[in-house]
């Protein structure tokens, strides 16, 4: 099978199915001193997200909104609300497509096909807590809670093909694969990636659901605000390519510290000089793209630059207080103006987004992006950089 396309997963656990989108699960799975991880397990409660929950001093992601499902891990020995582990979803999945319904409840028993799908947008657990068994228990003690959801019949998830510690965690947990799809993450979530990436999505029977995995999906990124307000809070912010110890409130930034993807982000230096609001994250160049695709975007270059590079966009990330506000905007703008100038060889730019993501299309199509391929579920966009 071609490695760019991405996983679909389906396994037994109960009744009904489960589907989802992502924030990479690195080194989720693995092994420890029983022993010991026995005493740390002790000191870690699982239960609900309770407003005044924190994660690395910063709000628990999405789950502050309440426009989520949030589950968390929380370490008893630190404080009643200090959370080093959460799984966050949407039940019912709001951005489930025909094609991807009709695909999951064709595994439902006809009694229940008017049954509820949910979504899970990412599982995130502190590094100094991975390999401890926390995401298991996350997903294993929500989907207990899931199985009392009568009407919830399935939850499914995404993953990039490459992300082998995640891919562990689902097929330890129940989720086996049942189908691979030629589209990128989103974040995913983004997850968060996100607007997806090469994902795997997966599926377990319990009661339903959807789960994502990689990128943090693109809520509200564009948007107005008070221009003078907005100048202000801009003046604060500087972009510069990702540097070691830049953080969310809520973490590390995704797979940047790894160091095997570009990176650029948004400082708010009137906080710390490591103070991340915003990130992109891409490859240059696209290791992973199709021939066919490849081809597509190509037959728009001058045949004197069709030696160039296509580099693909991986996500585009931008904390919640600061969106509305052009960070956005600004993230492709001068990362793009880097890439002309740095980098010649590049000729174009390419992304994948959820036919439904309509902030983020708006976002794409304001900054020079245009459609090139759509199907039911997914448009890609291209930026050609000539």
């Amino acid at each position: 099978m071609n490695p760019t396309l991405s996983m679909l997963f389906i396994g037994a656990i109960a009744v009904g199915l489960i589907e989802g989108d992502i924030v990479r699960l690195c080194n989720l799975t693995g092994f420890s001193d029983t022993k010991q991880q026995q005493l740390q397990q002790d000191d870690i409660i699982y239960r609900d997200y309770q407003d005044g929950d924190k994660m690395n001093f910063g709000p628990v992601l999405g789950c502050a909104q309440r426009d989520a499902i949030c589950y968390v891990a929380v370490d008893k020995s630190d404080s009643p609300q200090t959370v080093l582990g959460v799984i966050e979803m949407h039940i019912p999945d709001p951005y489930l497509t025909s094609r991807l319904k009709e695909l999951i409840m064709a595994k439902v028993p006809p009694s229940r096909k008017d049954g509820i799908i949910g979504y899970i947008n990412f599982v995130k657990v502190l590094p100094e807590w991975e390999r401890k068994g926390i995401a298991t228990n996350l997903i294993e003690k929500k989907f207990s809670h899931i199985k009392e959801m009568p009407r919830v019949v399935a939850i499914s998830l995404e993953v990039r093909v490459r992300n082998k510690p995640a891919i562990a965690l689902y097929k330890k947990t129940g989720f086996e694969e049942i189908e691979r799809f030629p589209f990128s993450e989103v974040t995913l979530e983004a997850f968060n990636q996100m607007n997806p990436t090469l994902s795997m999505l997966f599926f377990s029977a319990v009661a339903v659901g959807l789960i994502k995995g990689d990128a943090v999906r693109l809520y509200n990124l564009t948007g107005f605000s008070d221009p003078i307000q907005q100048q202000l809070q801009q003046n604060d912010i500087i972009y510069r390519d990702y540097q070691d110890g830049d953080k969310l409130k809520s973490g590390p930034v995704y797979d940047c510290a790894d160091h095997d993807e570009i990176c650029y982000v948004a400082i708010d230096k009137s906080d710390s000089p490591h103070t991340v609001v915003g990130v992109i994250e891409m490859h240059i160049p696209d290791k992973e793209i199709g021939p066919k695709l490849k081809e597509l975007i190509m037959a728009e270059v001058p045949p004197s630059k069709r030696d160039g590079l296509i580099g693909y966009i991986d996500y585009i990330f931008v904390v919640t207080k600061w969106r509305g506000k052009g960070i956005a905007t600004n993230l492709i703008e001068k990362k793009n103006l880097d890439i002309r100038m740095d980098m010649p060889k590049v000729v174009a730019m390419y992304l994948i987004v959820l036919v439904t993501n309509e902030p983020a299309i708006a976002l794409y199509k304001k900054t020079g992006f245009e459609e090139i391929k759509r199907d039911e579920t997914w448009i890609t966009f291209v930026r050609y950089l000539l």
